[in-house]
């Protein structure tokens, strides 16, 4: 079947500019359209991290480490565009829907170059109602720069094949710069085509002279953007390079034995621990060395279980080429709810997913019957690109970069199938939409895999809740805590947060209530445990509390701040003996805190429980407790002085008592003074 286009064509200033406004009318429709979804004002996830470093920049907060934890370019964009903006969401999603209008006109260049006027147009045109490119170009992520950068790239070593321009050259290695630092996976084309354009022009013409200028015009270009992220990076890391530190532990999610625990984990409990792997395993508490631990568990599985690797690698691939949209902390079919646009232009029906199962059969038939004029940078592109997304892991905005390259060959098997019907050629229609069939068939048939549905909308409110709540919006934060609880009543995420904001507003009833409905469904909370005895014990509950913090103890048995905490609060449930036990817990593994002996010591003084009267002992644990504390706390030598007293040595006793005595009225203590003396009087008294 071979392919015929018109040459020689140019899109127009008119078209082009019809294109943009399109394309640009139907995002901004989206925006205000998707305006009530709970993250439009609240950034989530990913986003929410940028939106924090970008505000911290805008506000001149210095560089740190956490910069360089992912890609360096959208939080520098970001910072500046709030700095410009005086931090406006809604400047930065129009802008970025100004780009994403770009990226369409030059997806018609790219098409038009190589396939003539009408397949550039459909490629153009489908890439400006992509409805998943819509809704990720709406959000605070990188990816409409990265979809923008994948155009600009194919299209700039088009034309440095073409002409070879040193200042050209230089931009290439300018824009790849810039699309390295936006997502290194852009990495692996780059350097690829950058070896096919010098071995094209080395070949063609100038020898080694052009393979030099090009060599040098390129490099200089990425040196421009490379050096000073790496210097800036030196300077607040200590490191040298471009690349985030997130690499590693990306990688490690999408290649372990535990594929779908990792890739579905989210921030909080779960994203915790993952995170906190590296000190488990005594690694110190630095990315680099972090990353380094990740990449070293991912090598170990490869090498130990090379098949179960390759098998996750295949299972990627599939995740690559199927129909629908695979999510990654948010979901595009879940914000179809707010925008009818993105109801039309996105949406599933079983297996199927419109528009990637529409646009996939199309590019594939392109490049089948186009084959001829598909140059070796679009190849490299989509071969590339695609692998370096399987071996992190697949997501529906990690795939988007692939949508103008894909939208191309799709024009170019539109117009085929355009031509073939105007010829009469049955034929070639007939096994064209056979082929195509096939393809959807195979794109619908894999999964449902463990990503899909993972993303809930009661997740969506509890994260922007976490927004809000930063940001010290604390009413709007519990109202979106109350939605995703109402949402999912067995969410008990959704219950811990609102008890923890609750409580600190003072409304104990409510947080003890959440925190019960928390514990409830994850008996195993330790901290909701601990929060919940202490509200218990503000409201005099103390048997209670102490029934909560026993249980917390059970999870966390060596803590011993909270097992201290566990025996003044059985001291003041008149829990003595119990008391006394939990003391000696404590010093048994911390033997020199002197709360802990003082109170240990005040047991065994008999004044709670007679049969508990250990004097000899008590003098022992007292006198330790006045040695800590250089004799200048007067609740240990208020306790020592009826250690004496148990033991009959009333002198020291009253020795003791009247230096505590002295210290009390120094501190202002009015409640130990009236103590002490009334209990001198009582000695006075007995004499």
């Amino acid at each position: 079947m071979k392919s015929t286009f018109p040459s020689d064509e140019k899109l127009g200033n008119k078209t082009g500019l019809i294109l943009f406004a399109v394309a640009l009318g139907l995002r901004i429709a989206f925006l205000v359209q998707s305006q009530d979804m709970p993250s439009f004002f609240a950034p989530v996830i990913d986003a929410g991290r940028y939106d924090d470093l970008a505000r911290s920049l805008a506000q001149g907060g210095g560089l740190g480490g956490d910069l360089f934890w992912q890609p360096l370019f959208y939080p520098l964009f970001l910072s500046l565009m709030y700095k410009l903006s005086g931090i406006s969401i809604v400047f930065v999603k129009v802008l970025q829907m100004a780009i994403g209008s770009a990226t369409c006109v030059l997806t018609a260049k790219l098409g038009l170059r190589l396939f003539g006027r009408r397949a550039g147009l459909f490629a153009g045109a489908m890439v400006a109602v992509y409805g998943p490119l819509i809704f990720f170009e709406g959000e605070l992520l990188a990816t409409g720069w990265a979809v923008f950068w994948s155009v600009a790239l194919l299209l700039l070593f088009l034309h440095a094949e073409e002409k070879k321009d040193w200042w050209r050259f230089g931009l290439l290695g300018l824009l790849g710069g810039l699309a390295v630092i936006t997502r290194p996976t852009f990495a692996p084309f780059f350097a690829a085509s950058l070896l096919w354009l010098m071995l094209a022009g080395y070949q063609e013409a100038g020898g080694w002279r052009s393979l030099v200028t090009g060599a040098l015009g390129v490099l200089l270009g990425f040196c421009l953007v490379a050096l000073p992220v790496a210097g800036v990076k030196h300077l607040t890391t200590g490191d040298f390079g471009i690349l985030p530190y997130s690499g590693g532990l990306n990688l490690y999610i999408g290649n372990n034995p535990d594929y779908c625990r990792t890739v579905t984990s989210r921030p909080g409990e779960t994203w915790n621990r993952l995170v906190k792997m590296p000190g488990q395993h005594g690694v110190r508490s630095d990315p680099e060395a972090e990353e380094d631990f990740f990449l070293a568990k991912v090598g170990r599985y490869a090498l130990d279980q090379p098949l179960d690797f390759a098998s996750g690698l295949g299972r990627k691939t599939l995740r690559l080429l199927i129909a629908r949209e695979i999510p990654r902390n948010v979901d595009v079919y879940l914000a179809r709810r707010w925008s009818s646009l993105l109801h039309v232009l996105t949406w599933r029906l079983g297996g199927f997913g419109f528009p990637f199962g529409l646009l996939l059969p199309f590019a594939l038939l392109g490049l089948v019957t186009a084959w001829r004029r598909v140059p070796w940078p679009l190849l490299l592109f989509l071969f590339l690109y695609s692998a370096s997304i399987v071996l992190v892991f697949v997501s529906a905005r990690y795939r988007l970069p692939l949508v103008p390259a894909l939208a191309v060959l799709a024009g170019a098997g539109a117009m085929n199938l355009w031509t073939w019907w105007k010829q009469k050629a049955l034929r070639k229609i007939g096994l064209a939409l056979v082929f195509m069939a096939g393809v959807v068939m195979l794109a619908c048939l894999p999964g449902p895999f463990c990503e899909e549905g993972s993303v809930s909308e009661a997740e969506l409110y509890l994260a922007a809740g976490a927004f809000h709540e930063r940001h010290q919006h604390q009413e709007k934060a519990i109202a979106l805590y109350q939605q995703a609880a109402a949402i999912k009543p067995d969410f008990f995420e959704a219950h811990f947060n609102l008890a923890a904001l609750q409580s600190k507003h003072k409304k104990h009833d409510a947080a003890i209530e959440h925190y019960q409905t928390a514990l409830k469904l994850r008996p195993d909370l330790a901290d909701a445990r601990a929060s919940l005895a202490s509200l218990l014990k503000l409201q005099g509950r103390n048997a209670e509390a102490v029934a909560e913090l026993r249980a917390y103890l059970k999870l966390r048995p060596k803590d011993t701040k909270m097992r201290n905490a566990m025996g003044e609060w059985q001291f003041a449930a008149g829990e003595a003996k119990a008391a006394a036990q939990s003391f000696r817990q404590v010093l048994a593994s911390q033997p020199d805190q002197p709360s802990t002996l003082n109170n240990l010591a005040w047991i065994l003084t008999g004044q709670e429980d007679p049969s508990l009267l250990d004097a000899k002992e008590a003098i022992t644990l007292a006198e330790r407790a006045c040695e800590l504390t250089d004799h200048r706390w007067a609740g240990a030598l208020d306790t020592l002085a009826m250690a004496y007293a148990a033991a009959g040595k009333y002198d020291e006793a009253q020795a003791t008592a009247k230096r505590a005595l002295d210290l009390a009225l120094a501190d202002g203590n009015q409640k130990l003074t009236d103590s002490i003396r009334q209990q001198l009087k009582r000695w006075q008294d007995q004499k």
